[in-house]
């Protein structure tokens, strides 16, 4: 990545890595919000050397009732029972 003069780390993240998750989700939160840490320091060490690195942010898809997934607005819920 240095070497070619830079490059993208992509990452999948979660809402829950930045917020407060359901229930009985606190290894999952945790993961997330670590992950998210690791992205901003991989960009404020290698930033100024090319290498990029990104989160993807998703909400939960919506289920067979029609439930969870994005607001109207298109943001993610805060209510994440399901």
């Amino acid at each position: 990545m240095l070497e070619g003069g830079g490059d993208a780390l992509v990452f999948t993240g979660s809402f829950v890595g930045n917020s407060v998750g359901p229930p009985g989700m606190a290894a999952y939160a945790a993961a997330k919000a670590g992950l998210m840490g690791l992205m901003r320091s991989l960009t404020a060490d290698y930033g100024a050397l090319g290498v990029r690195a990104d989160a993807l942010n998703g909400c939960r898809a919506k289920n067979a009732r029609g439930r969870g997934g994005r607001k109207a607005n298109g943001s993610c819920p805060r209510d994440v029972d399901g």
